[in-house]
């Protein structure tokens, strides 16, 4: 039951209207998700199965690069 609680409160924490929620089975699967997510993420990490790219932006009135944003894929 208070894995329950926790769950309903983690989804209202941050919120700056709404200090309770009332549990529901959808709020679980998401966390259950949640945490197979990290998991797998974690996993690839330590497998080296990320690779990280560089996407130039481009100011279209000057063609000229502002900057960049980095993807890992």
């Amino acid at each position: 039951m208070l894995d329950k609680a926790a769950i309903a409160a983690k989804k209202v924490k941050g919120l700056i209207n709404k200090h309770y929620a009332f549990y529901t089975e959808q709020m679980e699967a998401a966390s259950i998700h949640n945490e197979k997510l990290k998991s797998s993420i974690k996993t690839a990490f330590a497998a080296d199965e990320f690779v990280a790219f560089h996407q130039p932006k481009v100011d279209i009135s000057s063609n000229k690069i502002t900057g960049c944003e980095a993807l890992a894929r």
